[in-house]
């Protein structure tokens, strides 16, 4: 089992994390009540409130559009000191974060 795995599982049982996981309730109430536009994320499952999947939706008029890109936050029990590790579950070269933007770079195979 991995550290992040581990720590994501031991904070689940009632750990540590307690402020983490005011926040990341909070973080969803809006996420539900105010979701930004083209964009969804919630915990993966009810038991574990410090794994989430999202989706973001291409935007139209861009290379992206009509594509639903798939990506799991794992928030660490520091949050929002630290930032959650966030991996894209799709195809892609890699991704990368610049001035709270997410920018994918893909790889064409023929």
């Amino acid at each position: 089992m991995s550290a992040d795995a581990k720590s994501s599982s031991s904070s689940s049982g009632g750990g540590g994390g307690g402020s983490a996981k005011k926040r990341l309730m909070s973080d969803l109430m809006e996420m539900q009540n105010e979701p930004p536009e083209g964009c969804s994320a919630a915990p993966a499952n009810e038991s574990n409130l410090f794994v989430w999947n999202a989706s973001i939706i291409g935007p139209d008029e861009s290379p992206w559009e009509g594509g639903i890109y798939g990506l799991r936050m794992m928030f660490p029990e520091t949050y929002p000191s630290k930032p959650p590790k966030v991996s894209c579950l799709f195809v892609c070269s890699f991704c990368l974060v610049f001035e709270n933007r997410l920018f994918f770079f893909f790889r064409t195979y023929s």
